[in-house]
């Protein structure tokens, strides 16, 4: 795929539940924590984030961000969402829900729309699935 293609980036910083930072330490991934509610996790998350808008900027890309509500209140991303109906029914066509995701947390800046995960947060019945990936991040998947 062509850069110029790329219209927008959202990013969004990871939240270790305990259960992603076992699973993750089991494959070798070791995450740095940043709390943004300290001046110096705050400085600590913009020296992450300012090279990425540096690049973005450099190539029209807007950068967003889903729950991080520092960094839209500091100018250097906007308002964004990982799940985006209103987007992906624009490059799929219709089909995506645009209501508001009531499971996730609005007042840390969340603006996805509903949407389903593809890890696995029920064991059986009808929502239950499975996806093989094991990503260490993932926050659906219980076991390791």
């Amino acid at each position: 795929m062509l850069l110029s293609e790329y219209k927008k980036i959202t990013i969004s910083i990871i939240d270790l539940y305990k259960k992603v930072e076992r699973r993750a330490e089991k494959f070798g991934v070791h995450f740095c924590r940043t709390e943004t509610e300290s001046q110096e996790g705050r400085e600590e998350l913009l020296e992450m984030v300012e090279p990425v808008a540096d690049i973005t900027g450099k190539y029209g890309i807007k950068l967003l961000s889903c729950c991080e509500n520092f960094l839209v209140k500091s100018g250097i991303t906007e308002k964004g969402a990982c799940v985006d109906g209103n987007y992906l029914n624009e490059i799929f066509g219709p089909g995506a829900s645009v209501k508001s995701d009531p499971g996730q947390r609005k007042k840390y800046g969340c603006g996805c729309t509903a949407g389903v995960d593809i890890g696995r947060y029920i064991d059986q019945g009808r929502w239950s699935h499975r996806c093989f990936h094991d990503c260490p991040q993932c926050y659906a998947r219980r076991h390791y």
